[in-house]
């Protein structure tokens, strides 16, 4: 089987092809661009590219996985979107996975050390659950917790602020992993020794083609997962107003 997946809901573009998937010989090449704005006009270069690089055409795809949230509200909708319009033209199952159960699977990952370090990582030795926060600004995180095997969710993916997620963290033994760290475990309290901490993972394509392998993605819709309203509201207008005799 041959898998593209991609994902744009945070701070990057990130496209892989899995060539072979499920067979020995299996392979992956992907790329990755950091970048806060631009992921329309990036995406499907990026994927022309990818497939060149592995050496088949989009012809030869017979699934997709595409990430479809927590995010950004226009990158998460332009992944989506891609995804629809690929599944369209290709006839092919699209599977939605989502953002914060790529980056538990990656951290499960590392800390089985079947990935390459972080450069600034405190891998532990044991652990009951894998916690991942991703801050969203104003205070606010995406947060989700998941088993230690970095596959089983134990919560849905959740709006919450620092206070919250550290209660949640302070149940078990917890690896927390993702860009809302610093915020949630120093600034309430959690030490280093309740709690171990993967700064430096965001979501990765090549990672999502080995998650669903695994998992099946636990089914997600094709839509944006939003946990938040929009930050941009349409104008409050009065109106044109009308005379009362209608003219």
């Amino acid at each position: 089987m041959n898998i593209l997946a991609f994902d744009t809901c945070l701070n990057a573009c990130s496209v892989a092809v899995g060539i072979g998937v499920g067979t020995k010989g299996a392979r992956l090449v992907g790329r990755r661009e950091a970048m806060d704005q631009g992921h329309a006009e990036r995406l499907i270069p990026m994927i022309e590219d990818v497939l060149r690089d592995a050496d088949i055409l989009l012809t030869d795809v017979n699934h997709i996985v595409v990430s479809v949230g927590p995010g950004s509200f226009t990158g998460t909708r332009i992944g989506v979107a891609a995804a629809r319009a690929l599944r369209l033209a290709r006839s092919v199952p699209v599977t939605a996975v989502s953002s914060l159960a790529t980056i538990a699977h990656q951290a499960a990952l590392l800390a089985r050390n079947l990935l390459p370090p972080t450069t600034d990582e405190c891998i532990p030795r044991a652990f009951d659950q894998i916690c991942v926060v991703v801050d969203v600004r104003r205070e606010e995180f995406y947060a989700q917790v998941f088993e230690a095997d970095g596959m089983t969710p134990r919560t849905q993916p959740m709006l919450l602020n620092s206070v919250q997620i550290s209660e949640m963290c302070q149940q078990a033994s917890t690896l927390i992993v993702g860009t809302g760290i610093e915020p949630t475990v120093l600034g309430n309290g959690l030490s280093r020794a309740q709690t171990m901490l993967i700064c430096n993972i965001v979501p990765d394509s090549r990672d999502m083609i080995a998650f669903v392998s695994h998992s099946g993605g636990y089914g997600h819709d094709l839509a944006p997962l939003y946990l938040r309203p929009p930050d941009a509201k349409p104008p409050q207008s009065p109106g044109i107003p009308r005379r009362v005799d209608g003219r």
